[in-house]
């Protein structure tokens, strides 16, 4: 077990993949969970403010990252709703953890309702930790494409406006060759699909992974919490709005 003091909150950790941790994101909404190989919720949103979030939420990643850091990799992935992607890549074998949020946009602690108004350039984005002896970051490059349409920008179905953009946001520069090598496989199929309609091509941007902000706890795991199977191999259609 871990003992971190941030301000004065006493934080015990546990980096271990059968628990969970969450922490006061607002007070609205209680705590959010950061990862199911992290330590168990030991304070409320009441008594922290959005910098002791940050630096809790960095400290127990930064503990866990380090542990799980020869098990572990991160990857980032953006296709609209969060909720029915984050649903997908829980049911991959080799994902250990989700957690939605919102990335690639320029103001800080961004909450839900900033983030629909398409003004701070944020998508609503989906991070997970897989082992990638048990899935490769292009098995997961693939279901993302597979998920969504990258056909589309700025929309997913019903969905409008910059936070919906497919995007992926690579961690590494080997996860950039091996996004834009899917995309353009991708783009390639169809392309020949559609070659006989209007010609449509993959929008997906590749860009760097800067920031990361977790959405709410009413948002994780939203649709397991609804009932829908997170069961690994599960093959059922995913229903986005429980």
């Amino acid at each position: 077990m871990l003992l971190q003091r941030l301000g004065n909150v006493a934080v015990l950790g546990l980096c271990n993949p059968a628990q969970s941790v969450g922490i006061g994101h607002r007070a609205v909404h209680g705590g959010y969970q950061i990862s199911e190989w992290a330590s168990r919720q030991m304070f409320t949103a009441s008594t922290i403010g959005p910098k002791l979030r940050e630096l809790y939420a960095r400290a127990v990643s930064e503990q866990c990252d380090a542990s799980q850091a020869d098990k572990l990799e991160k990857g980032t992935f953006a296709a609209g709703c969060f909720w029915g992607v984050e649903l997908k890549f829980q049911r991959i074998p080799g994902v250990i953890s989700t957690q939605v949020g919102y990335t690639g946009g320029q103001l800080d602690y961004p909450t839900y309702n900033d983030v629909m108004t398409g003004s701070t350039g944020h998508a609503e984005s989906l991070m997970v930790h897989f082992n990638p002896k048990l899935v490769s970051f292009e098995e997961l490059s693939r279901v993302f494409f597979e998920s969504h349409d990258p056909t589309t920008p700025h929309r997913q179905g019903n969905d409008i406006g910059s936070q919906y953009r497919s995007a992926i946001f690579y961690h590494t520069e080997e996860q950039r060759r091996v996004a834009e090598s899917v995309r353009d496989r991708v783009d390639d199929e169809i392309r020949q699909l559609k070659k006989s309609e209007e010609t449509r091509h993959v929008v997906t941007s590749i860009v760097p992974f800067v920031q990361w902000w977790p959405a709410e706890d009413y948002h994780q795991q939203y649709l397991e919490k609804g009932g829908q199977s997170a069961e690994k191999g599960n093959t059922e259609t995913v229903r986005c709005y429980g």
